[in-house]
């Protein structure tokens, strides 16, 4: 069984091309996943933390964050939308920083509220792959099921991995009485929870294509593991409702 530790990111398992993903935001081809054996001791090049550097003194790492193309990765917008002046945002992965050069925050988004949170963060250097996207839009196919989450670890620069098992809507609402969970959220209780998963870690979910297995970016986790409570569901933000928007700055910048 490997280590839960992790930063949060949903990732789901879902239908994908064999091989390579052609992302139309980028001339570069994203990777596929077809196996998650020896996610501790492999960095996956795609999957890294959000660090930030304090202009008056200070380094913190935040969140994970995905790589959607080769010069974009996907974070929760509370994560960075602190940024003082002279302050530093860049992204850590295989032991390399890579500056980030611009932030979009969604324009819905507000600290108040669990909805919208999520952020694209430009790089100035490219990296050397990405994770696709995927398409599932509800939450209602996934309740019940036992997804795959994967993070970079708090302390260490490595992958960590563990399960999740996807809660009712109503449960969720429940649990999370100072938010409104929006169709665009789901929750997931991991089922291995250690105190270094933090927000941004993916979740996967799996589809079979021509007898293979093959993993996307589902959503990736904004509320929940900072709660240290195994009743509190970890709480993600779904990404297919928001790729015309990610779409749009993966093109435009």
């Amino acid at each position: 069984m490997l280590s839960p530790r992790t930063l949060a990111i949903l990732v789901a398992l879902s239908s994908i091309a064999q091989g390579y993903f052609h992302s139309e935001s980028s001339a570069l081809e994203c990777l596929d996943i077809e196996s998650l054996n020896g996610l501790e001791t492999e960095q996956l090049s795609w999957l890294g933390r959000i660090r930030y550097t304090r202009s008056s003194g200070g380094v913190w790492y935040p969140c994970s964050g995905v790589a959607i193309t080769p010069h974009h990765v996907l974070a929760p917008a509370h994560c960075v939308m602190f940024q003082e002046k002279r302050d530093i945002f860049s992204f850590l992965v295989d032991k390399k920083l890579h500056a980030v050069s611009q932030v979009f925050i969604h324009p819905e988004y507000r600290l108040e509220s669990s909805t919208h949170d999520v952020a694209v963060l430009k790089l100035n250097h490219s990296l050397s792959s990405c994770l696709a996207l995927s398409e599932v839009e509800g939450f209602e196919s996934l309740i019940g099921q036992r997804l795959d989450v994967v993070s970079s670890a708090e302390k260490h620069p490595k992958n960590v991995h563990a399960q999740a098992k996807v809660t009712g809507q109503s449960y969720c609402q429940r649990k999370f009485k100072d938010f409104k969970i929006s169709e665009n959220e789901v929750c997931a209780h991991l089922l291995h929870r250690n105190n270094e998963f933090l927000n941004g870690a993916a979740l996967l979910g799996v589809k079979w294509l021509s007898g293979t297995e093959s993993w996307r970016l589902l959503g990736i986790s904004t509320h929940g593991p900072y709660e240290r409570n195994n009743q509190v569901p970890d709480l993600y933000t779904l990404v297919a409702p928001y790729a015309k928007w990610i779409k749009n700055i993966t093109k435009m910048y």
